[in-house]
């Protein structure tokens, strides 16, 4: 019997409520069942966390307090008293120094108003307890070294160099003593709050002595309750899963026994209507996917004789015109192209005997404009090269040369190619590869001019300074090429349909290229029985990813094409 596709939906929809209606009745009673042990377990498990993060503030605790202890020199150290100490010896020194009239002491005296400047910015950190910058600043050794350095050199300066360097040490220990004695009482106050959440009167009574004054006796103390206060929490989390686990398995037994005739009936029913319709959709979507992609060589099987059918047919009938229209689109291009490039080439001799003042001699203005049209000529023969190579391509009519090529080789050619170009815009590349010798049977030249265009891309879309990182790795499987930069980006709309011909992505306002760079990039990588992958964030910048196969034959490729 013959049914038409509402039918199939409508007995679909059906048996569909069917199975609803059973698995709700079944969830319904487990989760009444349930409810009660898991909103315990909840309350167990949250416990259990606020434990764990107390004993991590404690363990913090326990760290600064021993690191605090071996800075216990700095305790009593002030900046301003102990930089005055320098400054008195420095002034002694260089009245000496002074009267042997060396050349130095003006270069030695502007060091040191650059360090007094340096040691004021500290002592105003320190005012306001900033320890943490201040911390920052100590571990950087431009303020002190170059005023080091003139002072080694000069030996009248001995005394204030060691005053240096001991006040630096002071400095060190005072910083460091501050910076963990703040640390342990901000962990201080989060423990109280833990404390307080918990509700245990012993852990309140030992953070409220923490307050008082800790010591690593107090945070032992401390860690052991914390401690036994866990395995109370884990013994009552296993408890309560054990307990679950039982009664989860006594109402799947009895739900099962109860309603396994009825799920077996309905999902049998379910799966073939189900097939029956979504089959169907499926091929149609994905033959709907692969020829929005300019694919129109793939035919779905006709397998029904209902709406879907009849659809199928029309969608293979709209194949068959689209690629028609598309085959006689790439015939006109590539004639109008090929038809063009020897009017170019005859405007490109006649422009060059012009600059060569054959017919006679031409002043500085017509020499810029013939500059200009042979600028415009040769932009305009890259891009019909451009077309006829992506059009030979497509047809499977670009020969390829494999032979056994060193990739980081290549790689290491393709960037020095581009080094001048990116070092005129201020950009940076950098490489990381996986491996420094490895060979496979690639076209140099056509994978050279693929890789080639994606580092164009990214360094004519990166902004002065940026980063450009080509990366290489290998998997048992594949070579990965990703070629990442931290330009504009690429908008999310666009992502998809870069590799298309033509396409070109507004940058600013304005449209750059011709659209065909990338486009030719994706040919010769599927030449090379590869693929090429972009994920890109607008503002952060794009990775384009080439993989090829490891086990590559080009035979086969040859073939495919």
């Amino acid at each position: 019997m013959r049914f038409s596709l509402g039918v199939k939906i409508f007995l679909g929809y059906l048996v569909v409520l069917a199975f609803v209606g059973v698995l709700s009745s079944v969830y319904l009673y487990i989760l009444s069942s349930l409810v009660n042990s898991t909103e315990e377990l909840r309350s167990l498990a949250d416990r259990y966390a606020a434990l764990r993060v107390a004993e991590e503030e404690l363990l913090s605790i326990q760290q600064s307090l021993m690191k605090r202890s071996i800075n216990e020199s700095g305790k009593s150290f002030g900046i301003k008293k102990g930089f005055a100490s320098v400054e008195r010896t420095f002034k002694r020194e260089s009245k000496t120094y002074s009267a042997r009239r060396d050349k130095n002491l003006s270069s030695i005296k502007k060091r040191f108003d650059s360090y007094r400047s340096s040691v004021e910015g500290l002592r105003e950190l320190a005012d306001s307890s900033r320890w943490g910058i201040l911390r920052e600043k100590l571990y950087r050794g431009e303020r002190t070294a170059p005023l080091l350095r003139l002072l080694e050199r000069s030996p009248a300066f001995v005394k204030t160099r060691h005053a240096v360097e001991r006040f630096e040490n002071e400095l060190s220990a005072y910083v460091h003593y501050q910076f963990y004695t703040q640390n342990i009482a901000t962990r201080i106050d989060r423990l109280k709050d833990t404390a307080v959440l918990l509700k245990e009167d012993s852990l309140s009574a030992l953070v409220q002595e923490l307050e008082e004054g800790v010591t690593l006796d107090d945070v032992d103390s401390l860690l052991a309750v914390l401690r036994g206060l866990e395995g109370k929490a884990i013994q009552g989390i296993e408890d309560g899963v054990s307990a679950s686990q039982r009664q989860a398995a006594f109402t799947r037994r009895l739900t099962v026994i109860s309603t396994v005739g009825l799920f077996i009936l309905a999902l049998l029913v379910a799966i073939f209507i189900s097939r029956r319709i979504s089959e169907p959709m499926r091929r149609l979507q994905a033959a709907t996917r692969y020829a929005s992609k300019g694919h129109y060589d793939r035919r779905i099987p006709v397998t029904s004789d209902d709406e879907t059918g009849e659809l199928t047919e029309d969608f293979n009938r709209m194949l068959d015109e689209l690629g028609k229209l598309d085959r006689m689109k790439s015939e006109f291009v590539a004639s109008i192209t090929h038809d063009l490039k020897s009017p170019l080439a005859t405007i490109k001799q006649a422009v060059q005997l012009l600059e060569d003042e054959i017919p006679g001699p031409i002043g500085e203005q017509q020499r810029q404009v013939l500059s200009q049209i042979s600028k415009g000529v040769t932009r305009l023969s890259r891009l019909i090269a451009d077309i006829l190579d992506v059009s030979k391509l497509e047809a499977g009519l670009f020969k390829m040369a494999f032979v056994p090529v060193d990739v980081a080789g290549l790689l290491n050619e393709i960037i020095e190619s581009f080094a001048t170009q990116a070092k005129a815009r201020g950009i940076t590349i950098h490489k990381q590869f996986g491996f420094s010798r490895f060979r496979m049977r690639l076209d140099p030249g056509q994978m050279e001019r693929a890789i080639g265009n994606v580092l164009g891309n990214a360094i004519k879309y990166t902004p002065k300074g940026g980063r450009i990182t080509v990366r290489a790795s290998l998997s048992p499987a594949d070579l990965e090429i990703a070629i990442s930069d931290t330009g504009v980006g690429i908008p999310q709309e666009s992502v998809e349909r870069i590799f298309d011909k033509f396409y070109q992505v507004r940058s600013g306002g304005a449209r750059k290229g011709s659209g065909l760079g990338l486009a030719i990039t994706k040919e010769i990588v599927v030449a090379h029985s590869g693929s090429v992958r972009v994920e890109s964030k607008e503002g952060k910048g794009t990775t384009v990813y080439i993989i090829l196969p490891r086990k590559f034959n080009p035979l086969e490729s040859d073939r495919a094409s």
